[in-house]
């Protein structure tokens, strides 16, 4: 059910809408990706998955109804510019360890207006919004989000 599952593969993703999906956007695990110049709507889980060791480079992108904007779980990076996230129903951004075999997530994004802050950083994981550090919150995964 997911538009684009990039499992340990490395690309590059530009001027795509991904539009009503009923899994994720783009689902990442072990992979090294950049997407830029794209869109996503009526998402109904993530617009963009990030997980399991990942590094994933945004530009210029724009989420609007999905279940979340953007996650960066177990162990994987997020850095970004111009990222417009509106009308999330869980979560704008949200950074975790979802197994415990890993780390948390990591998130550095900039130019990125927030329309509902629906920010979600688990103890563990970090993110740094416009140059700004986001609080850590102590927060059970499971019962959260899934």
């Amino acid at each position: 059910s997911d538009a684009i599952d990039s499992d340990f593969s490395q690309g590059i993703i530009e001027n795509v809408l991904f539009k009503n999906i009923l899994g994720d956007g783009l689902d990442t695990s072990g992979s090294k990706v950049s997407i830029s110049s794209s869109g996503f709507e009526n998402i109904s889980d993530k617009a963009i998955s990030v997980g399991e060791k990942s590094f994933v480079s945004m530009k210029n992108i724009e989420v609007n109804k999905s279940g979340f904007g953007f996650v960066s779980k177990d162990g994987s990076v997020v850095i970004g510019h111009n990222i417009n996230i509106f009308n999330s129903t869980k979560a704008d951004i949200a950074a975790y360890k979802k197994k415990s075999f890993y780390s948390g997530g990591k998130i550095n994004i900039n130019n990125t207006p927030i329309e509902n802050r629906m920010i979600f950083i688990q103890k563990g994981s970090s993110a740094i919004i416009n140059n700004k550090k986001v609080p850590t919150i102590s927060f059970d995964t499971a019962k959260k989000f899934y």
